[in-house]
């Protein structure tokens, strides 16, 4: 930190002592637990009862170097019910997370901030080879919620996924995004996709 984020961090720690807040040395102490429930406990906490910057660092510190994907996850969480776009970023570059639990937070993050800008980095999940179903599921729920058709190229060559539950979704989503009906085709779905789309 600076000398003048120290400075917004102390005067919040004086403000909270000042009115008598037991729970702040405990909730600070928390957040060097080696335990991840406890790093939870702190984070919810001192986000939902230090309305300063500091809780912004908290959370972009547990998102970025916090090694529990728990935690991880619940500070994407937050960010999202924080309402906070410049958290966006640091979502997005959460889908590359090693954890499959923070790739899936971030997934539902970006469908929930209705981030269509991302379509594009969203939908390459469904084609990495380490996506865990849950992560394509979710990945395949943003798509839906954010009416995404710019993920269609992605969908169809999801056809082949070995999960059923994957392959059924994305003829789900290609037939009430294009208002065509050529079920599990894959063949089928890639010359209408070639025709309407020449420069793909």
């Amino acid at each position: 930190m600076t000398n003048k984020k120290n400075i917004y961090f102390y005067m919040s720690l004086f403000c909270l002592l000042s009115l008598g807040c037991s729970s702040l040395n405990e909730h600070l102490t928390k957040l060097k637990s080696p335990y991840a429930k406890d790093r939870i406990d702190a984070i919810i906490w001192l986000t939902d009862n230090i309305k300063s910057q500091t809780s912004d660092e908290l959370l972009v510190e547990a998102l970025t170097k916090d090694e529990s994907p728990l935690v991880r996850s619940l500070a994407i969480r937050v960010m999202v019910e924080k309402k906070g776009t410049k958290y966006l970023p640091l979502i997005q570059n959460s889908l590359k997370d090693k954890h499959y639990l923070v790739r899936m937070e971030a997934a539902q993050a970006i469908g929930t901030y209705q981030a269509t800008e991302l379509t594009s980095d969203l939908a390459k999940q469904l084609q990495k080879k380490d996506s865990h179903l849950w992560d394509k599921l979710k990945v395949l729920k943003s798509i839906e919620h954010m009416s995404a058709k710019g993920a269609v190229k992605e969908l169809i060559e999801s056809l082949d996924d070995q999960e059923p539950a994957v392959r059924l979704q994305a003829v789900t989503l290609l037939e009430k995004f294009t208002e065509q009906n050529f079920g599990s085709n894959k063949k089928a779905w890639l010359q209408w996709y070639g025709k309407n789309n020449p420069q793909s």
